[in-house]
């Protein structure tokens, strides 16, 4: 029966952050910014420490490899980032 099968491991997905900031319209310039040269790009509303943070996220969730050529083109382009786990 399928349901006794162990099922594996979810695979970790990863994104570039491209900044994070308490103003909503900060990380909606950023965004605007970088559509111009890269796609997709996200604003996200998170809750951190008891603050209303806004991350700017680059690329879709995809596996470590790829991100890291996400954040590679966006150093080429002169904008700093990092890789989160989704």
């Amino acid at each position: 029966e399928d349901a006794a099968l162990p099922r594996p491991p979810p695979r970790l997905r990863f994104r570039v952050q491209a900044g994070s900031f308490a103003a909503e319209d900060a990380a909606a310039k950023l965004k605007t910014e970088l559509e111009a040269k890269v796609s997709p790009v996200e604003v996200r509303k998170v809750e951190s420490g008891g603050k209303t943070m806004y991350r700017v996220l680059v690329g879709e969730p995809t596996g470590r490899a790829k991100a890291q050529v996400t954040l590679k083109k966006l150093a080429e382009l002169g904008h700093a980032g990092f890789l989160i786990k989704e």
